[in-house]
């Protein structure tokens, strides 16, 4: 047996295991984290997933030095499920939705469990400290309006009915956020893993760029159905209802998804290649646009349910000729 395939799984184990005892000091390496599973994939299609059962296991020993459990679980529970996991599926070369669907899941469940454990040890719910939390943010930000002695009763009567209306919508987004979170989170893996995979040799079926991303019958249908079922509860429940609200952002994300893959393909479609500047200026120019999640869920909606890619691509054959 080499020495490399013996002492690799050991320091990739104890590289998972440091960088979460270094969250407290410079807690960037919390988004940092979600690319430790590449570790294990390169591993694993190096030597074979069942290398990657190793580092897994040693990660939690040098996480010990932590002294928190939430973290220890957490963490390896991510390991396990998004390195073995990916590393496997990289292996047996599943499809590029299969990988999509399982990094969800893995990424979904470990910050459930995580919220579990918590629960468990500090015998109270993380979503509910977690509201405390921004409630207390929004009363700092009212104090500090209040100690200027700037801004008169009614300016802070507004300020403060503001920050009431914020941290209320703020609350109700956040089972939205714990959902659609890992949907780019495990995006981003994907992508990573894809890239780091090539190196050695092609995926089986990489990631299409957002810009080619086309929505499937069933999907198409049923968010015709969720879309019919929102405009019927606008009327009888109305808003605020924490429900409707996670249900409309999740709608919301998946024709904005299709709007942004729309303005993508417009843009890049004459191009030998897609232009990353043309990419990034689409972004900028969105996020200056006053309710541009709208305006691309329109968009979105347009592209889904009418056949707008063929027309404008029988418009280009026709002007060529």
């Amino acid at each position: 047996m080499k020495t490399k395939s013996i002492w690799e799984p050991i320091l990739y184990g104890a590289i998972a295991g440091i960088v979460p005892c270094l969250f407290q000091r410079i807690p960037i390496l919390i988004f940092l984290y979600l690319f430790i599973p590449i570790l294990w994939v390169d591993l694993g299609r190096r030597e074979g997933f069942k290398k990657t059962i190793w580092p897994t296991v040693i990660a939690p020993i040098v996480m010990i030095a932590t002294r928190n459990p939430v973290m220890i679980f957490t963490c390896t529970l991510y390991l396990a499920l998004a390195g073995i996991g990916l590393s496997w599926m990289y292996e047996k070369e599943m499809g590029e939705k299969h990988r999509m669907i399982f990094a969800y899941a893995a990424i979904f469940f470990s910050i459930i469990g995580g919220m579990v454990i918590y629960q468990v040890v500090h015998h109270t719910a993380f979503i509910a400290v977690l509201a405390k939390g921004i409630e207390a943010y929004a009363k700092n930000i009212t104090a500090a309006y209040q100690n200027t002695d700037i801004f008169t009763k009614s300016q802070i009567a507004q300020v403060q009915a503001a920050a009431n209306t914020l941290t209320d919508q703020t609350k109700q987004a956040l089972p939205s956020f714990f959902l659609i979170l890992p949907f780019f989170a495990a995006w981003i893996l994907v992508i990573a893993c894809d890239k780091t995979v090539s190196r050695t040799r092609p995926a089986a079926q990489p990631l299409k760029p957002i810009s080619h991303w086309m929505m499937t019958k069933p999907l198409r249908n049923f968010l015709l159905i969720l879309l019919i079922v929102l405009l019927i509860a606008q009327f009888t429940v109305g808003a605020g209802n924490i429900y409707i609200t996670t249900l409309n952002n999740l709608v919301d994300l998946g024709f904005s998804m299709m709007g942004l893959s729309f303005l993508y393909w417009v843009f890049n479609r004459r191009l030998p290649k897609e232009s990353m500047g043309r990419k990034i200026l689409i972004c900028v120019v969105l996020l200056i646009i006053p309710s541009s999640a709208m305006f691309l869920s329109l968009i979105g909606i347009v592209d889904v349910y009418t056949n707008m890619r063929l027309i404008i691509v029988l418009r280009d054959s026709g002007r060529r000729r």
